[in-house]
């Protein structure tokens, strides 16, 4: 598989990328993440040292890999099985993965078991859907569903958040109650 760098100026970030087919989505858009949200860039780049960067939606982890590089405490969450495991290759590749929290999971407005529908299932794809029986896609599979409130509940310190769910937002800060009453 080839390795190839994120378009971060600041640090140099290896990612890999899956050969023909397979790479095409985290070629186009995964190594590009930088040019396709420099608002996002900056949001990372605006948090202080010491701050916890919660990177709910992580996908292979291209600001997961950015909030690590700036030395932030970095907490990334991703229930997609295919970018969960790229996202940790990603980590390992940079002798990362000691420097961030990741969880498997989706964040929801309750502790629960919830289907994850696929648009496509390779790495990097996005614009999945969370929930409910839906009959839009081939591939599903169930996923273990926390609120962000009992995931980031015990972190000690501010915490800043980039969700980034495919329109499943509202979902994920039914789950943040306690959070967003004590920021």
């Amino acid at each position: 598989m080839p390795y190839k760098t994120l378009d971060y100026i600041a640090a140099k970030i290896v990612m890999r990328v899956g050969e023909g087919v397979e790479g095409q989505i985290e070629e186009s858009y995964r190594l590009k993440a930088c040019a396709k949200e420099p608002w996002t860039v900056a949001f990372i780049e605006a948090i202080p040292q010491g701050g916890w960067f919660i990177d709910v939606g992580a996908n292979v982890g291209p600001y997961t890999l950015i909030g690590v590089a700036r030395g932030l405490q970095v907490f990334a969450i991703e229930p997609s099985p295919p970018h969960f495991s790229r996202l940790w290759e990603n980590l390992c590749l940079n002798a990362w993965a000691d420097r961030a929290l990741i969880k498997c999971v989706a964040c929801g407005p309750a502790s629960s078991w919830n289907w994850l529908h696929f648009s496509d299932t390779r790495p990097g794809a996005a614009s999945h859907q969370f929930g409910g029986d839906l009959k839009v896609s081939h591939h599903k599979t169930m996923v273990p569903t926390e609120t962000l409130d009992s995931l980031v509940g015990s972190l000690q310190g501010d915490l800043w958040l980039k969700i980034d769910v495919d329109g499943a937002e509202l979902a994920v800060l039914q789950g943040a109650n306690e959070l967003l009453v004590d920021q």
